[in-house]
């Protein structure tokens, strides 16, 4: 007796897409390659990354005391991830319009490191409250949505009809000079994309460039492996289905 796998994907049907919106499930079988009985597994089991990007938005800076300066965003992507045609839209939060378009015309530099780091500097940067920004891939769609301040609906672009996601800290008139809005946590690497759903927000001192102070990557390169219960473990969870059928040549994972 063998088990085989196939795996498949498919896009959230919302009007978000992203490569973050991205899904996996698998099928197993059990029996001979002639005769299969197919068992679907949970997305959990067959990849830790539904939430899992290329790249993040990872700080920003846009007010400060007296005139505004040295604003700008930072990326956090893949070592040599080609990022031509993608750009960030700023959003008005008194209307959801695009008020300032920046096409990215720099690349993420290759790295020994399983992130590389990209600072853009960008000035004209609205102070709030409830304005935004979109991280937008070369097909002009959405891969991230933040706002500061309040959250906004776009109306505008490609965001139209989203709702941003708040950053949870905020900058002033009154924010010292050299600081900005930083993700702090731990994220994770797991060989194709990053989840940053356990990073929260700060203010604190400028880390342009480099990993914020209080942030760390975890890599696990390890393939989530399929466990030797697995039907068993589909029969207790109700996601199943069954059918009978005949298959050739698929790839036999384990005997």
């Amino acid at each position: 007796m063998s088990i085989f796998f196939k795996k498949f994907s498919f896009q959230n049907p919302t009007k978000q897409k992203s490569a973050s919106t991205i899904y996996n499930f698998g099928l197993a079988a059990l029996g001979k390659a002639s005769t299969l009985t197919w068992f679907t597994i949970p997305c959990a089991l067959i990849s830790a990354q539904a939430n899992a990007a290329q790249l993040f938005i990872n700080e920003i800076h846009y007010d400060n005391i007296g005139s505004d300066v040295a604003e700008g965003v930072e990326l956090v992507g893949l070592p040599g991830l080609d990022i031509s045609g993608w750009s960030l839209a700023f959003y008005n939060g008194s209307d959801g319009s695009i008020y300032k378009q920046h096409e990215i015309d720099q690349a993420f530099k290759d790295s020994a490191q399983q992130a590389s780091i990209l600072h853009l500097a960008i000035s004209g940067l609205q102070n709030g409250p409830a304005d935004g920004v979109a991280l937008l891939n070369s097909l002009d769609e959405v891969v991230e949505f933040l706002s500061y301040e309040g959250g906004i609906t776009a109306t505008s672009g490609a965001a139209a009809g989203l709702t941003s996601t708040t950053i949870t800290a905020t900058e002033s008139s009154s924010t010292e000079l050299g600081f900005s809005l930083q993700r702090h946590g731990d994220f994770s690497y797991n060989g194709e994309g990053f989840t940053i759903d356990t990073l929260g927000w700060k203010l604190a001192a400028s880390t342009w460039g480099l990993l914020n102070d209080g942030q760390a990557l975890i890599t696990n390169n390890t393939a989530v492996p399929l466990p030797a219960s697995l039907p068993f473990y589909a029969l207790a969870t109700g996601g199943i289905f069954f059918a009978k059928r005949r298959r050739t040549g698929d790839k036999t994972l384990a005997h």
